[in-house]
């Protein structure tokens, strides 16, 4: 189990498509080189939360779970999208203190690691991974993240432990 750091970075790449907003708007601005630092945040994101992503899935110890129920959670999606479409309202780019927001996204990013917020990020929507809120015969709740389509409960998985509350399908 990564535990705390997969909740971090899990929480951390979910900027990635604000970045690439970021970077679109700073094109139609004419600032060149403020594109290029987002996009290239944008992608060194990208790239962890797959490492992150691909490493669970070939070095953690699965386990065999059969959820008793099943709940989709895809539907966070809708309440990312304002946020990265912010961005493209802007009236000017020079004008935000870009040295405050990164303080509150790190901020943002360890309080959410450190609780038990729901580890939700819309960058995995991107690579085709679904969101759902299962519970186990005990009733402990966790949240799945995988690419199948969930229809019903009782469907035995391999999964590996992300976090405490956050499992990841290996197929």
């Amino acid at each position: 189990m990564l535990s705390k750091l997969a909740a971090f970075l899990l929480t951390a790449t979910a900027f990635a498509p604000a970045l690439f907003v970021y970077a679109w708007v700073s094109v139609s601005q004419c600032y060149y080189w403020e594109a290029l630092y987002f996009l290239v945040s944008c992608f060194v994101l990208v790239g962890l939360c797959l490492g992150l992503l691909n490493y669970a899935k070939k070095n953690l110890q699965a386990i065999t779970y059969t959820p008793q129920s099943v709940e989709t959670a895809d539907s966070e999606t809708m309440n990312f999208l304002l946020i990265y479409l912010l961005p493209l309202i802007t009236r000017d780019l020079a004008t935000y203190n870009w040295q405050a927001w990164i303080v509150i996204a790190l901020i943002f990013c360890g309080v959410v690691a450190t609780s038990y917020s729901y580890h939700f990020n819309p960058l995995l929507v991107v690579f085709c991974y679904h969101f759902y809120k299962v519970s186990d015969k005990e009733g402990m709740s966790y949240v799945l993240i995988t690419r199948k389509q969930l229809f019903k409960a009782n469907n035995t998985l391999e999964v590996v432990k992300l976090s405490e509350y956050v499992l990841l399908a290996k197929n």
